[in-house]
């Protein structure tokens, strides 16, 4: 390599003529258009990496955006089915028959499902077929009123309604609130399910009320929280003795055998939590 050779404003390296660059650093462009360019090729890989990243992105919410639409195009053919007569549900229908019936009436459909309030959802095939499905008046044999909105029904409870009162003038007096159905409530006395003074009402709105006027008396309302379920073989919650599959347990003295079988001088414990106080098992 040859010593480079200082001449004003230029210079020589390798035989070559370097001239200084405008800013007077000793910087020649040329140098910096190749760093530059290294430079220029390291955003260049970093831009085609964000790019493909924002691709990926709009691919991913293209299809997200496509499950959205088809979730909803699903759900624009929905329709709910409602028996008339009251304390009928779809959930006591055999439900063999009940396909061969929307079949008979609609046609074949895409699927069915019996809601917790008795109530059958229905999702159609496509437009037209919801549009025949919201005229049916009959399925299986009974009479229903279908729509394509989903009511939600709020149940509360009212106390102090006396025993001779039946639940039937109860709903009948109701003047502030649409009602759909009131329950009396039981109470276990001396291990016996008595009518207590409380009734559960099941409001046609969505919104629980603070207060009901039955009459010109006014009670106020508190949210239905039901009972748990229990299950009466194992003794453990969240299920029934149908489906159990735990070992039998009595819920008095947590002894491997039925309800209420103990042994004379057994002492009362808890399956649950081991506790020996006290404890009533309620059959609701």
């Amino acid at each position: 390599m040859s010593i480079p050779r200082v001449a004003g404003n230029s210079w020589t390296v390798n035989g070559q003529e370097r001239v200084e660059g405008s800013d007077g650093s000793g910087n020649e462009p040329g140098e910096m258009e190749v760093g530059g360019g290294i430079y220029e090729s390291w955003e260049s890989v970093r831009n085609n990496k964000r790019k493909k990243k924002r691709k990926n992105k709009t691919d991913e919410s293209d299809s997200d955006s496509g499950s959205n639409t088809e979730e909803k195009r699903r759900e624009e053919y929905v329709i709910f089915a409602k028996l008339v007569d009251e304390g009928d549900s779809f959930g006591g229908m055999n439900p063999i028959q009940l396909t061969k019936s929307l079949n008979k009436e609609i046609g074949e459909i895409k699927s069915a499902k019996v809601l917790r309030n008795g109530a059958l959802m229905i999702v159609c095939k496509d437009e037209k077929q919801q549009g025949k499905a919201i005229k049916m008046n009959i399925i299986n044999g009974k009479k229903v009123e279908c729509s394509k909105t989903y009511k939600k029904f709020t149940k509360g409870v009212i106390t102090g309604i006396l025993v001779n009162v039946s639940v039937d003038d109860v709903k009948r007096n109701i003047t502030n609130a649409r009602v759909n159905e009131v329950r009396r409530l039981k109470v276990n006395r001396n291990g016996n399910m008595q009518d207590s003074l409380s009734v559960m009402i099941n409001f046609d709105q969505e919104k629980l009320p603070e207060k009901v006027y039955i009459g010109f008396m006014c009670y106020d309302v508190r949210l239905y929280i039901p009972p748990p379920i229990r299950c009466f073989k194992c003794q453990r919650y969240g299920h029934v003795a149908v489906v159990c599959k735990g070992k039998q347990r009595c819920g008095k003295c947590s002894g491997e055998h039925e309800y209420g079988k103990c042994q004379e001088g057994t002492k009362l414990k808890c399956c649950n939590c081991g506790g020996g106080t006290q404890f009533r098992l309620q059959r609701m």
